[in-house]
């Protein structure tokens, strides 16, 4: 598990399963801020990674919310979250880009 701290936001990442032969992950993000935070309880992702024709790749993300009560989240929360996550793949991405010795090898 790691957690991750963005101005004064946080959250925390539990990976659960990893298939490096399918380039795919499993995670559950727990203790997070955000727009829908005190209605979520704990979110679930499956992450897949696959060749583009032109090279670099394709992510594909399934994510499951697990709400609080009897709450319905509204469309622009799953939106905002949405952003937020492949947000979070862009600087990762942005960020080995810059600095490939961290994974070539």
């Amino acid at each position: 598990m790691y957690a991750a701290s963005h101005g004064g936001k946080h959250l925390k990442i539990k990976l659960d399963s990893v298939d490096k032969n399918n380039l795919s992950l499993k995670q559950t993000m727990t203790d997070f801020q955000g727009p829908a935070s005190d209605n979520v309880d704990f979110i679930t992702s499956e992450v897949k990674f696959e060749a583009a024709a032109g090279g670099g790749c394709i992510i594909k993300f399934k994510t499951t919310y697990h709400l609080k009560g009897n709450t319905v989240l509204k469309e622009e929360d799953l939106k905002a979250g949405q952003e937020k996550y492949v947000g979070m793949y862009k600087l990762v991405e942005a960020h080995l880009a810059q600095n490939p010795r961290l994974y070539a090898n």
